[in-house]
């Protein structure tokens, strides 16, 4: 069995990680390649040819550049196309597979620019032409049962994992000194983009909230800037309180978690929730967002607090009840370490391994 595994993303993001570990627990067990833009350490890497435009790169290439590339690609028994994005390729590409982490570009189409949404509503047209759809969350598979008109046996739910090697319990004081954060203030933790999505908005609401009870306290957020969250924090009188590092190297990831006291997050919805994930892994209560498949990750008044993620007033009450209450944090942050002990790439790799013998054979 000969698979092309496709992903259009670098491996320190959600699903560029989650293509890289379905690969790497799966390449001594089969044969693999690994097709992406980039070239991917540790991997056999087959190099995705791009359009580099000016604007709407992604998008023009999901639609039109990634298809045409793959009509020239066979010899495989089996495509794996591991964002939905892509899903055009499945029309040239038999037999496929299609991973998909969200359908939010028709639930949430309004924050979304208008090429990229019309594009994008023809390109999950195409989910129809996969053999099977792996969906990352039991929420995500409901979405496209109810909202898509996908037949539920054709879709299976494949939960991500969590690497936890990488991530898990060290030391804070020694990781704070590591990335030169201060050891005397509390610290409140947010990874991932600044897009409208993310809701990062509210979290400086909440965060502005916070600071009344703990002024001592500092909101750090790593992840790509945007310029209209830079003018937010001016407005709101912020800049001393919040570090924002950008992107950082992936290796450095493991150490924001574990200098953290909690982690936030108020994504308006997501296919599932992976530094939430990793915070468990790294024993952090986490405040985040009720909507989505947050839930599936987060258990209230367990592992943390769910929220309504525009709700900036109840995000500030319970990351005051973290912060002010050691042994409701280390309660917290117990239960939060064992639920994460739940979740494997390994595993995710093997089930995603019998749907690939099921559609093969």
């Amino acid at each position: 069995m000969k698979i092309a595994l496709i992903t259009c993303f670098p491996k320190e993001t959600g699903l560029g990680r989650y293509a890289f570990e379905i690969y790497k627990n799966l390449k001594d067990k089969i044969e693999i390649d690994y097709f992406s833009p980039v070239p991917i350490k540790d991997a056999r890497t087959k190099i995705i040819k791009e359009w580099d435009l000016p604007i709407y790169k992604k998008t023009l290439n999901y639609y039109f550049q990634y298809p045409k590339f793959f009509k020239n690609i066979n010899n495989y028994d089996l495509y794996h196309i591991t964002n939905e994005m892509m899903s055009r390729i499945a029309k040239y590409k038999r037999p496929s597979i299609i991973t998909v982490a969200d359908i939010e570009i028709l639930t949430f189409g309004g924050i979304v620019p208008f090429l990229t949404r019309e594009l994008g509503s023809r390109v999950l047209k195409y989910l129809q032409s996969a053999e099977k759809i792996l969906s990352i969350s039991e929420d995500t598979k409901k979405d496209l049962v109810n909202i898509l008109g996908v037949d539920s046996d054709k879709v299976v739910v494949t939960l991500l994992g969590v690497d936890h090697k990488r991530y898990k319990k060290r030391d804070m004081m020694s990781c704070r000194e590591k990335l030169k954060l201060p050891k005397d203030k509390k610290i409140v933790l947010h990874i991932g983009s600044e897009e409208p999505r993310r809701n990062v908005s509210t979290i400086l609401k909440a965060f502005k909230n916070l600071l009344k009870e703990h002024p001592d306290t500092l909101l750090v957020r790593v992840g790509s800037k945007w310029d209209y969250i830079t003018k937010m924090i001016d407005r709101m009188d912020l800049s001393s309180n919040i570090i924002r590092p950008g992107r950082v190297d992936e290796d450095l990831l493991p150490l924001y978690y574990s200098a953290a006291d909690v982690y936030v997050c108020l994504d308006i919805h997501t296919g599932f929730g992976l530094p939430c994930l990793e915070s468990e892994a790294s024993g952090i209560p986490v405040v985040s967002s009720r909507e989505g498949a947050f839930p599936e990750v987060v258990e209230h008044e367990k592992t943390g607090f769910l929220v309504n993620p525009t709700d900036s007033k109840a995000t500030a009450k319970y990351l005051k009840m973290i912060l002010g209450d050691s042994k409701l944090r280390s309660r917290l942050s117990k239960k939060a370490f064992n639920k994460a002990k739940s979740f494997s790439w390994k595993r995710c790799a093997q089930k995603t391994l019998r749907v690939y013998e099921s559609v093969v054979s």
